[in-house]
């Protein structure tokens, strides 16, 4: 069952584009543009300000890529934007982030958090048996076939978890399925060390 999908609007007269994502049927997702553009904060947005301009019917809506997570819906919707630059967007993507970013002591406490959950034996004995168990789905496999289908710019380095051995499909979905920032894997991964003291990660190439 798929998770969510990136989708595409063009503009028929002009050729600029939006790229978004959503876990709805993409058309309803239009549907919810076209209100945005008839609402207050429509100024807010590129998007809005078009429809305003040039009407509904003058957009072409289309689907391009179908994802069976969250990690892979947003890596599809950056990497899709990276490589059409879409006039129309206002953030490079992934869950419709706009560059804000967490404040210190946000970090420090979902570090804390995550330090305590790990610590916690049970807790981390039924994390290491879902992660070894996503991983290993069909879906998982179908997604990595087909976000490399995408071409090289939606192609990711694969990150390897020796003691489980499992392969996550990037560095950012290693560290969400393992409670770690992706900073912390980065760093695990250069300096050849254990993250967070229990795991061993190597880049390989997909």
């Amino acid at each position: 069952m798929t998770y969510g999908v990136v989708y595409l609007v063009t503009n028929k007269h002009t050729g600029e584009q939006y790229v978004g994502q959503t876990r709805q049927k993409f058309l309803r997702r239009w549907a919810a543009h076209i209100n945005t553009a008839k609402s207050k904060v429509a100024k807010k947005y590129k998007l809005a300000n078009a429809i305003l301009a040039f009407g509904e019917d003058a957009f072409l809506v289309e689907d391009l890529f179908y994802a069976f997570d969250a990690v892979g819906l947003d890596i599809a919707e950056i990497q899709i934007i990276d490589a059409l630059k879409p006039t129309y967007n206002i953030a490079k993507g992934g869950a419709g982030h706009r560059g804000v970013r967490p404040s210190a002591e946000g970090c420090k406490a979902r570090s804390e958090r995550l330090r305590q959950q790990w610590a916690n034996p049970e807790w981390r004995k039924a994390q290491v048996e879902r992660i070894k168990a996503v991983t290993k789905t069909p879906e998982a496999t179908l997604r990595g076939k087909t976000v490399s289908a995408l071409g090289s710019a939606a192609r990711a380095k694969q990150v390897v978890c020796v003691e489980l051995n499992t392969a996550f499909d990037s560095i950012a979905e290693a560290a969400r399925q393992l409670g770690l920032s992706h900073t912390g894997v980065r760093h695990a991964i250069a300096h050849k060390i254990q993250a967070r003291g229990q795991f061993t990660l190597q880049e390989v190439m997909s």
